[in-house]
Protein backbone atom coordinates (compact mmCIF):
# COMPACT_ATOMS: atom_id res chain seq x y z
CA UNK A 1 0.00 0.00 0.00
CA UNK A 2 2.58 2.55 1.28
CA UNK A 3 5.00 1.66 -2.01
CA UNK A 4 1.95 2.66 -4.29
CA UNK A 5 1.31 5.65 -3.11
CA UNK A 6 4.88 6.53 -3.00
CA UNK A 7 5.53 5.52 -6.30
CA UNK A 8 2.39 7.64 -7.51
CA UNK A 9 4.24 10.46 -5.40
CA UNK A 10 7.09 10.33 -7.23
CA UNK A 11 5.03 9.85 -10.89
CA UNK A 12 3.33 12.69 -10.11
CA UNK A 13 6.46 15.03 -8.88
CA UNK A 14 8.24 13.66 -11.91
CA UNK A 15 5.98 14.42 -14.79
CA UNK A 16 4.35 17.24 -13.48
CA UNK A 17 7.54 19.98 -13.87
CA UNK A 18 9.06 21.73 -16.59
CA UNK A 19 12.81 21.42 -16.77
CA UNK A 20 12.78 25.29 -16.82
CA UNK A 21 13.27 27.45 -14.30
CA UNK A 22 11.86 31.07 -13.97
CA UNK A 23 14.47 32.35 -11.32
CA UNK A 24 12.50 32.14 -7.98
CA UNK A 25 13.64 29.52 -5.94
CA UNK A 26 10.45 27.27 -5.84
CA UNK A 27 10.78 26.64 -9.51
CA UNK A 28 14.60 25.04 -9.64
CA UNK A 29 13.60 21.47 -11.28
CA UNK A 30 17.13 20.44 -10.96
CA UNK A 31 16.37 18.63 -7.37
CA UNK A 32 19.42 20.52 -5.47
CA UNK A 33 20.53 18.34 -2.65
CA UNK A 34 18.65 19.76 1.24
CA UNK A 35 21.22 20.48 4.21
CA UNK A 36 18.40 20.31 6.98
CA UNK A 37 20.87 21.29 10.65
CA UNK A 38 18.84 21.37 13.63
CA UNK A 39 21.21 22.69 16.57
CA UNK A 40 19.73 20.91 19.80
CA UNK A 41 18.36 23.58 22.94
CA UNK A 42 20.28 26.60 20.62
CA UNK A 43 18.11 29.56 21.39
CA UNK A 44 18.05 32.44 18.78
CA UNK A 45 18.51 34.93 21.52
CA UNK A 46 22.02 33.94 22.59
CA UNK A 47 23.40 33.79 18.65
CA UNK A 48 25.65 36.68 17.29
CA UNK A 49 23.33 35.69 13.95
CA UNK A 50 20.34 37.22 15.42
CA UNK A 51 22.52 40.13 17.63
CA UNK A 52 23.48 38.82 20.88
CA UNK A 53 26.09 40.88 22.41
CA UNK A 54 28.59 37.86 22.53
CA UNK A 55 30.15 36.87 18.92
CA UNK A 56 28.62 33.12 19.50
CA UNK A 57 28.43 32.80 16.48
CA UNK A 58 30.76 34.17 14.00
CA UNK A 59 30.42 30.97 11.28
CA UNK A 60 26.61 31.28 11.28
CA UNK A 61 26.73 34.99 10.99
CA UNK A 62 28.91 35.07 8.03
CA UNK A 63 26.56 32.38 6.12
CA UNK A 64 23.52 34.77 7.59
CA UNK A 65 24.88 37.65 4.59
CA UNK A 66 25.01 34.73 2.02
CA UNK A 67 21.33 33.74 3.41
CA UNK A 68 17.72 34.34 4.16
CA UNK A 69 17.19 35.16 8.01
CA UNK A 70 14.01 34.89 9.41
CA UNK A 71 14.73 37.18 12.36
CA UNK A 72 11.75 35.29 14.40
CA UNK A 73 11.14 31.51 13.81
CA UNK A 74 8.91 30.26 16.90
CA UNK A 75 9.43 26.19 17.90
CA UNK A 76 5.81 24.76 18.51
CA UNK A 77 7.13 22.44 21.05
CA UNK A 78 9.65 23.45 23.84
CA UNK A 79 10.98 20.04 24.38
CA UNK A 80 12.76 17.87 21.19
CA UNK A 81 10.78 14.56 20.68
CA UNK A 82 7.97 16.91 20.69
CA UNK A 83 9.08 19.59 18.47
CA UNK A 84 10.64 17.04 15.74
CA UNK A 85 7.41 14.87 15.30
CA UNK A 86 6.04 18.43 14.41
CA UNK A 87 8.49 19.23 11.98
CA UNK A 88 8.71 15.81 10.55
CA UNK A 89 4.51 15.39 10.63
CA UNK A 90 3.97 18.86 9.72
CA UNK A 91 1.52 18.98 12.20
CA UNK A 92 1.29 20.01 15.82
CA UNK A 93 2.86 17.36 18.58
CA UNK A 94 -1.07 17.06 19.74
CA UNK A 95 -2.15 15.45 16.13
CA UNK A 96 0.63 12.70 16.92
CA UNK A 97 -0.53 11.74 20.49
CA UNK A 98 -1.79 8.71 21.64
CA UNK A 99 -5.03 8.31 23.11
CA UNK A 100 -4.48 8.25 27.08
CA UNK A 101 -7.66 6.21 27.87
CA UNK A 102 -7.10 3.25 24.89
CA UNK A 103 -3.41 3.48 26.21
CA UNK A 104 -4.41 2.75 29.95
CA UNK A 105 -6.95 0.35 28.69
CA UNK A 106 -4.86 -1.70 26.36
CA UNK A 107 -1.75 -1.91 29.06
CA UNK A 108 -3.40 -1.16 32.50
CA UNK A 109 -1.18 2.13 33.43
CA UNK A 110 -1.33 5.83 31.65
CA UNK A 111 1.21 5.98 29.10
CA UNK A 112 5.05 7.16 29.93
CA UNK A 113 5.52 10.68 28.15
CA UNK A 114 8.18 9.15 25.79
CA UNK A 115 5.11 7.05 24.75
CA UNK A 116 2.83 9.86 24.60
CA UNK A 117 4.28 11.35 20.79
CA UNK A 118 4.85 9.81 17.62
CA UNK A 119 4.33 9.79 14.21
CA UNK A 120 2.12 7.40 12.94
CA UNK A 121 2.87 5.03 9.74
CA UNK A 122 0.03 6.62 7.67
CA UNK A 123 1.57 10.08 8.09
CA UNK A 124 3.96 11.05 5.04
CA UNK A 125 6.21 12.62 6.55
CA UNK A 126 8.63 15.67 5.01
CA UNK A 127 11.43 12.73 4.40
CA UNK A 128 9.04 10.56 2.56
CA UNK A 129 7.82 13.48 0.26
CA UNK A 130 11.11 14.23 -0.45
CA UNK A 131 12.35 10.64 -1.18
CA UNK A 132 9.48 10.45 -2.97
CA UNK A 133 10.69 12.82 -5.47
CA UNK A 134 13.92 11.21 -5.89
CA UNK A 135 16.39 12.09 -3.18
CA UNK A 136 18.36 10.45 -1.56
CA UNK A 137 17.71 10.33 2.66
CA UNK A 138 20.26 10.50 5.26
CA UNK A 139 19.68 11.42 8.95
CA UNK A 140 22.69 12.06 11.57
CA UNK A 141 21.08 12.06 14.96
CA UNK A 142 22.73 13.66 18.76
CA UNK A 143 19.63 12.42 21.12
CA UNK A 144 17.69 9.88 20.96
CA UNK A 145 14.49 11.71 21.77
CA UNK A 146 14.92 12.48 17.89
CA UNK A 147 15.31 8.89 17.00
CA UNK A 148 13.68 6.05 14.85
CA UNK A 149 11.19 5.22 17.93
CA UNK A 150 9.02 8.16 17.65
CA UNK A 151 8.38 7.93 14.03
CA UNK A 152 11.08 10.31 12.62
CA UNK A 153 13.49 8.13 10.81
CA UNK A 154 10.19 7.36 8.45
CA UNK A 155 11.24 7.95 4.74
CA UNK A 156 15.45 8.19 6.09
CA UNK A 157 17.12 5.01 4.17
CA UNK A 158 20.39 5.58 6.56
CA UNK A 159 19.66 6.78 9.79
CA UNK A 160 22.51 7.01 11.71
CA UNK A 161 22.93 7.28 15.92
CA UNK A 162 26.45 7.16 16.43
CA UNK A 163 26.63 10.50 18.07
CA UNK A 164 23.80 9.70 20.49
CA UNK A 165 25.27 6.64 21.64
CA UNK A 166 28.37 8.80 23.00
CA UNK A 167 28.42 10.62 26.38
CA UNK A 168 27.37 14.49 25.70
CA UNK A 169 30.57 15.41 27.75
CA UNK A 170 33.08 13.30 25.82
CA UNK A 171 35.17 16.25 23.59
CA UNK A 172 34.65 13.70 20.53
CA UNK A 173 30.67 13.32 20.56
CA UNK A 174 28.18 15.83 19.41
CA UNK A 175 29.08 17.86 16.28
CA UNK A 176 32.63 16.92 15.58
CA UNK A 177 31.39 13.24 15.26
CA UNK A 178 28.67 13.80 12.76
CA UNK A 179 30.29 16.25 10.07
CA UNK A 180 32.99 13.43 9.02
CA UNK A 181 30.09 11.02 8.86
CA UNK A 182 28.04 13.08 6.84
CA UNK A 183 30.82 14.16 4.51
CA UNK A 184 31.18 10.32 4.31
CA UNK A 185 27.78 9.66 3.04
CA UNK A 186 27.57 12.35 0.86
CA UNK A 187 31.02 11.26 -0.69
CA UNK A 188 29.31 7.88 -1.26
CA UNK A 189 26.62 9.37 -3.67
CA UNK A 190 27.54 9.58 -7.74
CA UNK A 191 28.11 13.25 -8.41
CA UNK A 192 25.06 15.08 -9.06
CA UNK A 193 22.49 12.71 -7.02
CA UNK A 194 19.72 14.63 -5.67
CA UNK A 195 19.92 14.31 -1.76
CA UNK A 196 18.45 15.30 1.54
CA UNK A 197 20.33 14.95 5.01
CA UNK A 198 19.04 15.83 8.49
CA UNK A 199 21.53 16.56 11.27
CA UNK A 200 20.61 16.89 14.84
CA UNK A 201 23.20 18.04 16.55
CA UNK A 202 23.16 18.64 20.67
CA UNK A 203 26.02 19.90 21.85
CA UNK A 204 24.76 22.99 23.59
CA UNK A 205 21.83 20.81 25.25
CA UNK A 206 22.97 20.01 29.15
CA UNK A 207 25.48 19.62 30.47
CA UNK A 208 27.29 23.18 29.49
CA UNK A 209 30.88 21.57 29.33
CA UNK A 210 32.57 23.43 26.39
CA UNK A 211 36.21 21.90 26.55
CA UNK A 212 39.41 23.34 27.52
CA UNK A 213 39.75 25.01 24.44
CA UNK A 214 36.38 27.00 24.79
CA UNK A 215 36.76 27.15 28.99
CA UNK A 216 36.24 30.41 30.41
CA UNK A 217 35.96 31.91 27.03
CA UNK A 218 34.13 34.05 28.22
CA UNK A 219 34.99 34.93 32.46
CA UNK A 220 34.34 37.59 33.64
CA UNK A 221 33.18 39.21 30.88
CA UNK A 222 29.93 41.45 31.01
CA UNK A 223 28.60 40.81 27.45
CA UNK A 224 26.22 38.50 28.31
CA UNK A 225 22.65 38.61 30.70
CA UNK A 226 22.42 40.61 33.18
CA UNK A 227 23.60 38.57 36.60
CA UNK A 228 21.70 37.99 39.15
CA UNK A 229 21.88 35.21 42.51
CA UNK A 230 19.74 32.64 43.36
CA UNK A 231 19.18 29.46 46.00
CA UNK A 232 20.51 26.62 44.88
CA UNK A 233 18.16 23.95 44.78
CA UNK A 234 16.63 20.48 43.46
CA UNK A 235 13.59 21.17 40.91
CA UNK A 236 14.64 24.39 38.85
CA UNK A 237 12.00 26.88 39.53
CA UNK A 238 13.23 29.68 41.36
CA UNK A 239 16.67 27.82 41.68
CA UNK A 240 19.77 27.42 40.09
CA UNK A 241 19.57 23.58 39.74
CA UNK A 242 22.50 21.63 41.65
CA UNK A 243 23.14 19.42 38.79
CA UNK A 244 24.41 23.26 36.86
CA UNK A 245 26.40 23.75 40.05
CA UNK A 246 28.11 20.31 40.11
CA UNK A 247 28.75 20.95 36.69
CA UNK A 248 30.61 23.94 36.88
CA UNK A 249 32.52 23.39 40.11
CA UNK A 250 32.85 19.83 39.21
CA UNK A 251 33.99 19.18 43.20
CA UNK A 252 32.71 19.71 46.56
CA UNK A 253 31.88 21.57 48.52
CA UNK A 254 28.83 23.30 46.57
CA UNK A 255 27.79 26.22 47.53
CA UNK A 256 24.28 27.02 48.39
CA UNK A 257 23.54 30.41 46.48
CA UNK A 258 24.69 30.72 43.01
CA UNK A 259 25.05 34.05 40.33
CA UNK A 260 23.59 33.07 37.10
CA UNK A 261 25.84 34.51 34.92
CA UNK A 262 28.97 32.14 35.05
CA UNK A 263 26.62 29.66 34.14
CA UNK A 264 25.47 31.42 31.24
CA UNK A 265 28.36 31.98 29.92
CA UNK A 266 29.47 28.19 29.96
CA UNK A 267 26.21 28.11 27.65
CA UNK A 268 27.47 30.61 25.49
CA UNK A 269 31.29 28.65 25.21
CA UNK A 270 29.26 26.08 24.13
CA UNK A 271 27.43 28.13 21.57
CA UNK A 272 31.35 29.39 20.67
CA UNK A 273 32.34 25.67 20.22
CA UNK A 274 29.45 24.27 18.58
CA UNK A 275 29.59 27.27 15.83
CA UNK A 276 33.74 26.18 15.58
CA UNK A 277 33.20 22.99 15.15
CA UNK A 278 30.04 23.63 12.44
CA UNK A 279 32.42 25.83 10.31
CA UNK A 280 34.51 22.25 9.42
CA UNK A 281 31.13 20.74 8.14
CA UNK A 282 30.98 23.82 5.65
CA UNK A 283 34.49 23.93 4.84
CA UNK A 284 34.02 20.40 4.03
CA UNK A 285 31.04 20.99 1.79
CA UNK A 286 32.80 24.27 0.06
CA UNK A 287 35.94 22.05 -0.71
CA UNK A 288 33.71 19.37 -2.25
CA UNK A 289 31.93 22.62 -4.47
CA UNK A 290 28.70 21.45 -3.08
CA UNK A 291 27.81 24.65 -0.93
CA UNK A 292 26.61 26.81 -3.73
CA UNK A 293 24.70 24.09 -5.26
CA UNK A 294 22.39 23.14 -2.31
CA UNK A 295 19.70 24.67 -0.38
CA UNK A 296 20.99 25.31 3.68
CA UNK A 297 18.82 25.12 6.12
CA UNK A 298 20.05 26.18 9.85
CA UNK A 299 17.66 25.94 12.69
CA UNK A 300 16.74 24.54 16.31
CA UNK A 301 13.84 22.42 17.70
CA UNK A 302 13.85 24.83 20.91
CA UNK A 303 15.91 27.27 22.90
CA UNK A 304 17.34 27.20 26.39
CA UNK A 305 15.87 29.54 29.65
CA UNK A 306 19.25 31.42 30.95
CA UNK A 307 19.35 33.24 34.05
CA UNK A 308 15.79 35.45 34.18
CA UNK A 309 13.11 33.54 33.69
CA UNK A 310 11.38 31.84 36.85
CA UNK A 311 12.53 27.99 35.09
CA UNK A 312 16.43 28.43 34.62
CA UNK A 313 18.99 26.88 32.40
CA UNK A 314 16.41 24.15 30.73
CA UNK A 315 13.96 23.82 28.79
CA UNK A 316 10.03 23.12 28.77
CA UNK A 317 8.61 26.73 29.62
CA UNK A 318 7.03 29.17 26.81
CA UNK A 319 9.00 32.35 27.17
CA UNK A 320 11.21 33.57 24.12
CA UNK A 321 14.24 32.33 25.23
CA UNK A 322 12.98 28.96 24.47
CA UNK A 323 10.37 29.47 21.78
CA UNK A 324 12.37 32.02 19.82
CA UNK A 325 15.12 29.80 17.66
CA UNK A 326 17.18 30.54 14.75
CA UNK A 327 16.19 29.90 11.35
CA UNK A 328 18.61 30.73 8.21
CA UNK A 329 18.03 28.93 4.31
CA UNK A 330 20.73 29.37 2.18
CA UNK A 331 19.85 29.08 -1.59
CA UNK A 332 22.20 28.07 -4.23
CA UNK A 333 23.95 30.46 -5.88
CA UNK A 334 23.47 32.49 -2.86
CA UNK A 335 20.26 33.91 -4.34
CA UNK A 336 18.65 36.27 -1.85
CA UNK A 337 21.74 36.74 0.08
CA UNK A 338 21.61 38.79 2.94
CA UNK A 339 17.75 39.41 2.94
CA UNK A 340 16.16 39.34 6.55
CA UNK A 341 12.95 38.71 7.27
CA UNK A 342 10.53 40.18 10.02
CA UNK A 343 7.28 38.56 9.43
CA UNK A 344 7.25 35.77 12.35
CA UNK A 345 7.16 32.13 11.19
CA UNK A 346 7.38 28.58 12.57
CA UNK A 347 9.12 25.45 12.66
CA UNK A 348 5.79 23.96 11.00
CA UNK A 349 6.06 25.79 7.85
CA UNK A 350 9.60 23.73 6.97
CA UNK A 351 7.59 20.90 5.66
CA UNK A 352 5.53 23.15 3.11
CA UNK A 353 8.57 25.22 2.47
CA UNK A 354 11.06 22.28 1.33
CA UNK A 355 8.08 20.34 -0.47
CA UNK A 356 7.37 23.70 -2.45
CA UNK A 357 11.09 23.88 -3.24
CA UNK A 358 11.64 20.76 -4.52
CA UNK A 359 8.32 21.06 -6.54
CA UNK A 360 7.06 18.27 -4.87
CA UNK A 361 2.48 18.49 -3.75
CA UNK A 362 2.92 18.16 0.13
CA UNK A 363 -0.13 16.92 2.18
CA UNK A 364 -3.42 19.32 2.30
CA UNK A 365 -3.43 18.73 5.91
CA UNK A 366 -0.08 20.61 6.51
CA UNK A 367 -0.48 23.36 9.34
CA UNK A 368 2.48 25.74 8.33
CA UNK A 369 2.45 27.28 4.94
CA UNK A 370 5.38 27.88 2.31
CA UNK A 371 7.81 30.59 3.31
CA UNK A 372 9.00 31.03 -0.27
CA UNK A 373 5.83 34.09 -1.52
CA UNK A 374 7.98 36.32 1.51
CA UNK A 375 11.65 35.87 -0.16
CA UNK A 376 9.66 38.40 -3.22
CA UNK A 377 8.21 40.51 -1.16
CA UNK A 378 4.86 38.46 -0.54
CA UNK A 379 3.13 38.33 2.65
CA UNK A 380 1.09 35.42 4.66
CA UNK A 381 -1.66 37.30 5.89
CA UNK A 382 -2.39 37.55 9.69
CA UNK A 383 -0.63 34.40 11.48
CA UNK A 384 -0.74 32.72 14.86
CA UNK A 385 1.39 30.02 16.13
CA UNK A 386 0.71 27.55 18.49
CA UNK A 387 3.26 25.99 21.05
CA UNK A 388 2.12 22.83 22.58
CA UNK A 389 3.69 20.45 25.94
CA UNK A 390 5.82 21.92 29.16
CA UNK A 391 6.69 22.12 32.45
CA UNK A 392 3.38 23.23 33.71
CA UNK A 393 0.99 21.45 31.16
CA UNK A 394 1.45 24.39 28.69
CA UNK A 395 -0.36 25.01 25.61
CA UNK A 396 0.10 28.85 24.22
CA UNK A 397 -0.53 30.42 21.09
CA UNK A 398 1.11 33.46 19.83
CA UNK A 399 0.01 36.61 17.78
CA UNK A 400 2.41 39.09 16.85
CA UNK A 401 3.92 40.36 19.83
CA UNK A 402 0.80 38.72 22.61
CA UNK A 403 0.90 35.48 24.02
CA UNK A 404 -1.70 33.81 26.17
CA UNK A 405 -0.42 30.96 28.10
CA UNK A 406 -3.00 27.97 29.51
CA UNK A 407 -1.57 26.23 32.31
CA UNK A 408 -2.42 23.02 34.63
CA UNK A 409 0.32 23.66 37.59
CA UNK A 410 -1.07 21.16 39.74
CA UNK A 411 -0.77 18.45 37.16
CA UNK A 412 2.38 17.02 38.35
CA UNK A 413 4.60 17.38 41.84
CA UNK A 414 7.28 18.96 40.01
CA UNK A 415 4.84 21.88 38.22
CA UNK A 416 4.05 22.81 42.01
CA UNK A 417 7.69 24.50 42.66
CA UNK A 418 6.72 26.93 39.69
CA UNK A 419 6.71 30.49 40.61
CA UNK A 420 2.06 30.07 40.92
CA UNK A 421 3.10 26.75 42.89
CA UNK A 422 5.93 29.14 45.45
CA UNK A 423 3.49 31.80 45.87
CA UNK A 424 0.31 29.84 46.88
CA UNK A 425 3.04 27.53 49.34
CA UNK A 426 3.70 31.37 51.03
CA UNK A 427 0.04 32.33 51.48
CA UNK A 428 -1.31 29.08 52.64
CA UNK A 429 1.59 27.93 54.60
CA UNK A 430 3.74 30.69 55.83
CA UNK A 431 5.67 28.76 58.64
CA UNK A 432 7.28 26.51 55.70
CA UNK A 433 9.25 29.33 53.84
CA UNK A 434 9.27 29.68 50.38
CA UNK A 435 12.01 27.27 49.92
CA UNK A 436 10.25 24.51 51.99
CA UNK A 437 10.41 21.97 48.59
CA UNK A 438 12.55 24.26 46.45
CA UNK A 439 15.90 23.80 47.65
CA UNK A 440 16.04 20.79 49.33
CA UNK A 441 13.63 18.81 46.17
CA UNK A 442 10.99 16.71 46.43
CA UNK A 443 11.53 13.54 47.80
CA UNK A 444 14.50 14.28 50.14
CA UNK A 445 11.04 16.42 51.53
CA UNK A 446 8.78 13.95 51.75
CA UNK A 447 10.73 11.52 53.07
CA UNK A 448 12.33 13.49 55.42
CA UNK A 449 8.88 15.45 56.62
CA UNK A 450 5.77 14.02 57.34
CA UNK A 451 3.47 16.56 56.65
CA UNK A 452 5.11 17.10 53.04
CA UNK A 453 2.84 14.62 50.98
CA UNK A 454 -0.55 16.14 52.87
CA UNK A 455 0.62 19.70 51.97
CA UNK A 456 1.52 18.74 48.00
CA UNK A 457 -1.33 17.24 47.28
CA UNK A 458 -3.34 20.08 49.00
CA UNK A 459 -0.92 22.17 46.79
CA UNK A 460 -1.71 20.62 43.35
CA UNK A 461 -6.03 20.52 43.95
CA UNK A 462 -5.50 24.43 44.33
CA UNK A 463 -3.42 24.70 41.13
CA UNK A 464 -5.51 22.12 39.10
CA UNK A 465 -6.17 24.99 36.73
CA UNK A 466 -5.97 25.96 34.07
CA UNK A 467 -4.98 29.13 34.49
CA UNK A 468 -4.63 31.50 31.38
CA UNK A 469 -2.51 34.41 30.98
CA UNK A 470 -1.88 37.16 29.34
CA UNK A 471 1.70 38.36 28.15
CA UNK A 472 3.34 40.78 25.64
CA UNK A 473 6.87 39.40 24.68
CA UNK A 474 7.62 42.68 23.18
CA UNK A 475 8.23 43.59 26.63
CA UNK A 476 8.20 41.08 28.99
CA UNK A 477 10.01 37.96 26.80
CA UNK A 478 10.42 35.96 30.72
CA UNK A 479 6.57 35.60 30.72
CA UNK A 480 6.17 37.40 34.49
CA UNK A 481 3.67 40.31 34.13
CA UNK A 482 0.21 38.83 33.18
CA UNK A 483 -1.97 40.67 31.59
CA UNK A 484 -5.00 38.75 31.37
CA UNK A 485 -7.16 41.08 33.40
CA UNK A 486 -6.26 44.03 31.86
CA UNK A 487 -6.86 42.59 27.95
CA UNK A 488 -9.92 40.59 28.11
CA UNK A 489 -10.62 41.09 24.56
CA UNK A 490 -7.06 39.64 23.55
CA UNK A 491 -7.61 36.88 25.63
CA UNK A 492 -11.35 35.99 24.42
CA UNK A 493 -9.48 36.51 20.73
CA UNK A 494 -6.32 33.88 21.67
CA UNK A 495 -8.87 31.65 23.14
CA UNK A 496 -10.77 30.91 20.24
CA UNK A 497 -7.89 30.67 17.95
CA UNK A 498 -6.49 28.15 20.36
CA UNK A 499 -9.75 26.44 20.51
CA UNK A 500 -9.71 26.40 16.73
CA UNK A 501 -6.78 24.59 17.02
CA UNK A 502 -7.47 22.19 19.18
CA UNK A 503 -10.39 21.41 16.91
CA UNK A 504 -8.46 20.21 14.48
CA UNK A 505 -5.86 18.41 16.12
CA UNK A 506 -8.77 16.52 17.76
CA UNK A 507 -9.83 15.88 13.85
CA UNK A 508 -6.37 14.81 13.00
CA UNK A 509 -6.16 12.09 15.65
CA UNK A 510 -9.94 10.80 14.34
CA UNK A 511 -8.59 10.40 10.83
CA UNK A 512 -5.31 8.74 11.45
CA UNK A 513 -4.73 7.90 14.92
CA UNK A 514 -1.78 7.04 17.24
CA UNK A 515 -1.80 3.14 17.82
CA UNK A 516 -1.53 2.64 21.84
CA UNK A 517 2.24 1.09 21.87
CA UNK A 518 4.15 0.42 24.78
CA UNK A 519 7.74 0.78 24.21
CA UNK A 520 11.28 0.93 26.14
CA UNK A 521 13.10 4.65 25.69
CA UNK A 522 15.95 4.07 23.45
CA UNK A 523 18.09 6.18 26.55
CA UNK A 524 18.02 4.77 30.10
CA UNK A 525 16.37 6.18 32.67
CA UNK A 526 19.84 7.38 34.19
CA UNK A 527 20.66 8.91 30.88
CA UNK A 528 17.19 10.80 30.63
CA UNK A 529 18.06 12.28 34.08
CA UNK A 530 20.98 13.87 33.73
CA UNK A 531 19.79 15.63 30.38
CA UNK A 532 16.80 16.90 32.32
CA UNK A 533 14.15 14.87 31.04
CA UNK A 534 13.40 13.38 34.34
CA UNK A 535 12.71 15.20 37.60
CA UNK A 536 13.84 15.20 41.56
CA UNK A 537 10.43 13.37 41.78
CA UNK A 538 10.69 10.75 39.43
CA UNK A 539 8.39 12.10 36.70
CA UNK A 540 9.32 11.96 32.88
CA UNK A 541 9.22 15.27 30.98
CA UNK A 542 7.40 15.28 27.71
Amino acid sequence: MRASVLALILCQASCGRTEEADGRPGSSPARSPILFISFDTLGAEHTSLHGYSRDTTPIMAGLGEESVVFERCLANAPYTRASYVSQFSGLLPSCSSVDREAFREKHGRAPRTWEVFRITEGRRTLTETLRAGGYRTAAFIDNHNAGEAFGIGQGFEHFDTGAADVAMPDSESGIRRIVPAVLAWIDSLPRGTPFFVFVNAADTHKPYLPGPDFLDRYKGDTDGEPDAEYPVGIGGFGVVDMEHVEDYFQEPPFPTRMRTAPIVARYDEEVLRLDQDFGRLIAGLRERELLDDMLLVISADHGEAMGQPDFKFGHGTHVEQVLHVPLLMRFPGRRYGGLRIAAPVQLLDLYPTLADWAGLEAPDYLQGQSLLPLLDGGSLGERSFVHETGRLTTTSVSEGHWRLAVSYPGASNHCVLSARGRAWLAENHPELGGDYFVVTGLNRRLASDPRARAILLEARAALKGPFFELFDTRDDPHLLRDLAQEKPEIVARLRQRLQASQELSRTERTRMPVQAVAFEHPMDLEELRRLGYVGDDGEVDD
